[in-house]
Protein backbone atom coordinates (compact mmCIF):
# COMPACT_ATOMS: atom_id res chain seq x y z
CA UNK A 1 0.00 0.00 0.00
CA UNK A 2 1.46 3.40 -0.79
CA UNK A 3 1.68 5.61 2.37
CA UNK A 4 2.64 8.90 2.72
CA UNK A 5 5.92 9.58 4.21
CA UNK A 6 5.84 11.71 7.48
CA UNK A 7 7.60 15.32 7.45
CA UNK A 8 4.86 17.33 8.33
CA UNK A 9 3.46 17.21 5.39
CA UNK A 10 4.73 19.91 2.63
CA UNK A 11 7.37 22.13 2.27
CA UNK A 12 6.54 25.88 1.17
CA UNK A 13 9.08 27.47 -1.36
CA UNK A 14 8.45 31.15 -2.60
CA UNK A 15 9.88 31.92 -5.92
CA UNK A 16 10.53 35.08 -4.50
CA UNK A 17 12.86 33.74 -1.86
CA UNK A 18 16.09 33.61 -4.31
CA UNK A 19 19.18 32.16 -2.86
CA UNK A 20 17.60 31.20 0.75
CA UNK A 21 17.24 27.75 2.27
CA UNK A 22 14.00 26.12 3.82
CA UNK A 23 14.62 23.57 6.31
CA UNK A 24 12.18 21.13 7.54
CA UNK A 25 12.07 17.99 9.90
CA UNK A 26 9.90 15.96 11.08
CA UNK A 27 9.21 15.10 15.12
CA UNK A 28 8.73 11.25 14.64
CA UNK A 29 12.57 10.69 12.96
CA UNK A 30 11.07 10.75 9.69
CA UNK A 31 12.82 12.75 6.28
CA UNK A 32 14.44 16.15 6.99
CA UNK A 33 14.51 18.21 3.92
CA UNK A 34 16.60 20.94 2.49
CA UNK A 35 15.04 23.24 -0.11
CA UNK A 36 17.21 26.18 -2.29
CA UNK A 37 16.08 28.29 -5.10
CA UNK A 38 18.65 27.25 -8.06
CA UNK A 39 17.02 30.39 -10.26
CA UNK A 40 17.41 29.09 -13.82
CA UNK A 41 18.24 25.67 -12.42
CA UNK A 42 15.15 25.17 -10.74
CA UNK A 43 14.75 24.00 -6.90
CA UNK A 44 17.49 21.86 -5.32
CA UNK A 45 16.34 19.10 -2.66
CA UNK A 46 18.34 17.82 -0.40
CA UNK A 47 17.01 14.89 1.32
CA UNK A 48 17.76 12.77 4.29
CA UNK A 49 16.50 9.75 5.93
CA UNK A 50 15.35 8.50 3.12
CA UNK A 51 13.61 5.04 1.78
CA UNK A 52 15.36 3.24 -1.20
CA UNK A 53 12.73 4.24 -3.30
CA UNK A 54 10.29 7.02 -3.26
CA UNK A 55 8.79 9.72 -5.25
CA UNK A 56 8.44 13.29 -4.84
CA UNK A 57 4.99 14.65 -5.82
CA UNK A 58 4.29 18.69 -6.34
CA UNK A 59 1.79 20.81 -5.42
CA UNK A 60 0.64 24.67 -6.07
CA UNK A 61 -2.33 24.76 -3.73
CA UNK A 62 -2.07 22.08 -1.54
CA UNK A 63 -5.37 20.60 -3.24
CA UNK A 64 -3.86 18.83 -6.19
CA UNK A 65 -1.11 16.99 -6.15
CA UNK A 66 0.64 15.13 -8.74
CA UNK A 67 4.37 13.11 -8.96
CA UNK A 68 7.76 14.69 -10.18
CA UNK A 69 10.23 12.66 -9.43
CA UNK A 70 10.79 9.01 -9.00
CA UNK A 71 13.35 8.42 -7.05
CA UNK A 72 15.99 5.18 -6.43
CA UNK A 73 18.80 5.32 -4.45
CA UNK A 74 21.23 3.75 -2.35
CA UNK A 75 22.03 6.51 0.23
CA UNK A 76 19.98 8.07 2.54
CA UNK A 77 20.86 11.23 2.08
CA UNK A 78 20.21 12.23 -1.61
CA UNK A 79 20.27 15.82 -3.47
CA UNK A 80 17.79 16.13 -6.63
CA UNK A 81 16.52 19.05 -8.88
CA UNK A 82 13.04 19.92 -9.66
CA UNK A 83 14.46 21.25 -13.18
CA UNK A 84 10.28 22.57 -13.78
CA UNK A 85 10.26 24.89 -10.55
CA UNK A 86 12.07 27.67 -12.97
CA UNK A 87 9.15 27.98 -14.92
CA UNK A 88 6.65 28.66 -11.57
CA UNK A 89 6.30 32.40 -12.19
CA UNK A 90 6.18 34.37 -8.61
CA UNK A 91 4.14 31.35 -7.17
CA UNK A 92 4.67 28.93 -4.53
CA UNK A 93 5.65 25.41 -4.80
CA UNK A 94 4.71 22.59 -1.91
CA UNK A 95 6.61 18.88 -1.85
CA UNK A 96 6.10 15.99 -0.01
CA UNK A 97 7.51 12.26 -0.25
CA UNK A 98 5.52 8.71 -1.19
CA UNK A 99 6.88 5.68 -0.85
CA UNK A 100 7.14 3.23 -2.69
CA UNK A 101 8.03 5.36 -5.81
CA UNK A 102 6.38 5.01 -9.48
CA UNK A 103 5.89 2.10 -11.17
CA UNK A 104 7.73 1.63 -14.54
CA UNK A 105 5.45 -1.02 -15.83
CA UNK A 106 2.81 1.57 -15.72
CA UNK A 107 4.29 4.51 -17.38
CA UNK A 108 5.80 2.30 -19.59
CA UNK A 109 2.87 0.86 -20.57
CA UNK A 110 0.97 4.27 -21.13
CA UNK A 111 3.90 4.77 -23.69
CA UNK A 112 3.42 1.63 -25.04
CA UNK A 113 -0.57 2.65 -25.45
CA UNK A 114 0.32 5.69 -27.98
CA UNK A 115 1.66 3.15 -30.24
CA UNK A 116 4.31 6.27 -31.19
CA UNK A 117 7.19 4.23 -32.91
CA UNK A 118 8.15 7.18 -35.73
CA UNK A 119 8.52 11.20 -33.75
CA UNK A 120 11.06 13.45 -33.18
CA UNK A 121 12.57 14.63 -30.04
CA UNK A 122 14.81 17.75 -28.42
CA UNK A 123 17.47 16.35 -26.32
CA UNK A 124 19.25 18.15 -23.92
CA UNK A 125 22.03 16.09 -21.91
CA UNK A 126 24.77 16.95 -18.63
CA UNK A 127 27.53 15.16 -18.25
CA UNK A 128 31.34 15.34 -17.45
CA UNK A 129 31.87 13.98 -21.40
CA UNK A 130 33.96 14.23 -23.77
CA UNK A 131 34.22 17.07 -26.21
CA UNK A 132 32.57 15.04 -29.21
CA UNK A 133 29.51 14.01 -26.95
CA UNK A 134 26.47 15.56 -28.04
CA UNK A 135 24.88 17.62 -25.14
CA UNK A 136 21.45 18.81 -27.47
CA UNK A 137 19.77 18.00 -31.27
CA UNK A 138 16.80 17.53 -32.64
CA UNK A 139 16.67 13.30 -32.69
CA UNK A 140 14.54 11.93 -35.26
CA UNK A 141 13.44 7.96 -34.67
CA UNK A 142 11.66 6.13 -37.16
CA UNK A 143 10.24 2.80 -36.86
CA UNK A 144 11.97 2.34 -33.18
CA UNK A 145 15.33 3.42 -34.48
CA UNK A 146 17.04 6.54 -34.76
CA UNK A 147 17.84 7.75 -38.24
CA UNK A 148 18.88 11.10 -37.85
CA UNK A 149 19.85 13.78 -35.85
CA UNK A 150 19.62 18.08 -36.64
CA UNK A 151 20.38 20.83 -35.26
CA UNK A 152 23.57 19.16 -33.02
CA UNK A 153 25.37 20.66 -30.30
CA UNK A 154 28.44 19.62 -29.11
CA UNK A 155 30.36 19.91 -25.58
CA UNK A 156 33.27 22.21 -25.14
CA UNK A 157 36.63 21.15 -25.85
CA UNK A 158 39.78 22.65 -24.41
CA UNK A 159 41.68 22.16 -27.49
CA UNK A 160 40.88 25.38 -29.93
CA UNK A 161 41.74 23.16 -32.61
CA UNK A 162 39.28 20.33 -32.39
CA UNK A 163 36.69 20.58 -35.02
CA UNK A 164 33.06 18.42 -34.76
CA UNK A 165 32.42 15.44 -37.02
CA UNK A 166 30.66 16.19 -40.02
CA UNK A 167 28.35 14.05 -39.18
CA UNK A 168 26.73 12.90 -35.59
CA UNK A 169 27.50 9.84 -34.54
CA UNK A 170 23.64 8.04 -34.16
CA UNK A 171 25.11 4.85 -31.77
CA UNK A 172 24.65 7.54 -28.92
CA UNK A 173 21.65 8.40 -28.93
CA UNK A 174 19.00 6.91 -27.98
CA UNK A 175 15.43 6.16 -28.77
CA UNK A 176 11.95 6.50 -26.27
CA UNK A 177 12.72 2.63 -25.41
CA UNK A 178 15.94 2.28 -25.06
CA UNK A 179 15.48 5.06 -22.41
CA UNK A 180 12.77 2.67 -20.57
CA UNK A 181 15.79 0.44 -20.41
CA UNK A 182 18.48 2.54 -19.31
CA UNK A 183 16.10 3.50 -16.33
CA UNK A 184 15.47 -0.16 -15.44
CA UNK A 185 19.21 -0.89 -15.37
CA UNK A 186 20.00 2.06 -13.82
CA UNK A 187 17.86 1.21 -10.65
CA UNK A 188 19.69 -2.00 -10.20
CA UNK A 189 22.98 -0.85 -10.44
CA UNK A 190 23.67 2.94 -9.76
CA UNK A 191 23.83 4.66 -6.47
CA UNK A 192 21.24 7.27 -7.56
CA UNK A 193 18.42 7.54 -10.60
CA UNK A 194 15.91 10.67 -10.47
CA UNK A 195 12.93 10.28 -13.49
CA UNK A 196 10.67 12.54 -14.28
CA UNK A 197 7.74 11.02 -16.60
CA UNK A 198 5.47 13.06 -19.19
CA UNK A 199 2.33 12.95 -17.59
CA UNK A 200 0.12 12.40 -20.53
CA UNK A 201 2.43 9.80 -22.47
CA UNK A 202 4.23 8.10 -20.42
CA UNK A 203 7.88 8.35 -21.43
CA UNK A 204 10.59 9.90 -19.46
CA UNK A 205 11.21 13.32 -19.75
CA UNK A 206 14.12 14.00 -17.46
CA UNK A 207 16.65 11.03 -16.10
CA UNK A 208 19.30 12.51 -13.94
CA UNK A 209 21.63 9.57 -12.66
CA UNK A 210 24.96 8.90 -10.65
CA UNK A 211 27.10 6.30 -11.55
CA UNK A 212 28.87 6.15 -8.01
CA UNK A 213 28.51 8.97 -5.04
CA UNK A 214 32.45 8.36 -4.11
CA UNK A 215 33.07 9.74 -7.85
CA UNK A 216 33.06 13.58 -8.68
CA UNK A 217 32.43 12.91 -12.45
CA UNK A 218 29.82 10.20 -12.49
CA UNK A 219 26.50 12.46 -12.66
CA UNK A 220 24.80 12.57 -15.95
CA UNK A 221 21.28 14.29 -17.57
CA UNK A 222 18.74 13.41 -19.82
CA UNK A 223 16.21 15.91 -20.43
CA UNK A 224 13.26 15.36 -23.31
CA UNK A 225 12.51 18.56 -23.84
CA UNK A 226 9.49 18.15 -26.44
CA UNK A 227 8.41 15.31 -28.63
CA UNK A 228 6.58 15.25 -31.57
CA UNK A 229 4.93 12.33 -33.07
CA UNK A 230 5.76 12.02 -37.08
CA UNK A 231 2.52 11.83 -39.03
CA UNK A 232 1.83 8.40 -40.59
CA UNK A 233 1.62 9.07 -43.84
CA UNK A 234 4.79 10.45 -43.79
CA UNK A 235 6.36 7.97 -42.03
CA UNK A 236 4.97 5.12 -45.02
CA UNK A 237 6.07 6.95 -47.45
CA UNK A 238 9.37 6.85 -46.40
CA UNK A 239 9.30 3.11 -45.63
CA UNK A 240 8.27 2.61 -49.04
Amino acid sequence: MNTTIAMRAVVLVFVMLIGELVSVSAQDGGPAVRVAWMGSGGVLLELEKVPTNFVVQVSEDLGSWHDQLDVCTRSNHVMVFDRDAAQTNGGARFYRLRAPGVSIESTHALWQAQALHSYTYHLQRMCWCLPETIREADVTVRENQVVSATNVVYGPSPDPSWVPPREPDLRSLMTIEQFFEMVVTAKQRLDLIAVSYDTSRGFPRRIAVDDDFRSVDGEQEYQVIWLTPEPRGNVEAVDR
